[in-house]
């Protein structure tokens, strides 16, 4: 295995990385996802695996580096450093799951995991298996074509016959079906479509309350004791998309600089 990025190696990988992904960004517009090769250059300089955890093969940074490469990678494609804070952040979330789930994840230290904040359908069952789930619609799924899985919020009772209240559930991808529905102005190369899942049982081991990952509350599967993981979940989503709008507003100012005495 290779060894772990530092704060320093991983903002340095990003910024040698910004020209290379400013080439394709116009076959991202194009595609309206990323296209293979900034997905495999992402991939090969570690940067999807910088929050997990290093006894999975992760660098196990925090947050500030994460902000700081998205920033780095947006100047030269938004859409990258759009997909790359999503798939890259919602390990986060996987490290605070059930062992096993973290195994099956975790295999691949670069595995990446789209976020789905809420699907629409029926609250799903809970059975001493696991929850089950009728067939559910996601929309807006930013870079779900290069992830093997979903992490994905759903409403379910924490014991069976109880009220529902909110969970997250993890989902392979391959159970799910793309809709062709990314049609936009801006961000277009990320891909962030929808999808839908029949109807299926989540094993318990991949389902979660969406309580245990607040740090105020005892996570009943432990957490890493590191300091992104004592950050409220609320916080998580700004912290990690901050960087597309720096990032591309430095982008815009390079632009300038260039072009800007220009008759």
């Amino acid at each position: 295995p290779r060894p772990p990025l530092t704060h320093e190696e991983a903002v340095a990988a990003a910024r040698a990385l910004a020209p290379r992904l400013r080439d394709h960004a116009p076959e991202a517009d194009r595609l309206r996802t990323l296209p293979d090769a900034t997905v495999h250059l992402l991939d090969e300089a570690r940067l999807f695996d910088l929050l997990t955890p290093r006894d999975r093969g992760g660098s196990g940074l925090g947050f500030d580096t994460a902000l700081l490469v998205t920033e780095e990678l947006s100047r030269g494609c938004a859409s990258a450093g759009w997909v790359r804070a999503v798939l890259g952040g919602t390990t986060w979330a996987v490290a605070q799951m059930p062992v096993r789930a973290r195994q099956e994840v975790f295999a691949t230290p670069s595995t990446r995991v789209a976020l789905q904040l809420r699907l629409d359908g029926p609250p799903a069952e809970r059975t001493a298996e696991g929850c089950l789930l009728p067939a559910q619609r996601g929309r807006f799924c930013s870079g779900v074509d290069h992830a093997e899985w979903i992490l994905a919020g759903v409403n379910a009772p924490a014991v069976p016959g109880g009220e529902p209240e909110p969970h997250v559930v993890l989902l392979p991808r391959r159970l799910t079906e793309g809709i062709d529905d990314w049609h936009t102005g801006g961000l277009r190369g990320t891909g962030s479509r929808s999808f839908t899942t029949p109807a299926l049982l989540v094993p318990e081991h991949r389902v979660l309350p969406l309580s245990a990952l607040d740090p105020v509350n005892a996570s009943p599967h432990g957490r890493p004791e590191t300091a992104p993981y004592r950050m409220a979940f609320a916080a998580i989503g700004t912290t990690a998309l901050a960087g597309v709008l720096l990032g591309t507003a430095r982008a815009a100012l390079d632009a300038h600089a260039e072009h800007g005495g220009r008759g």
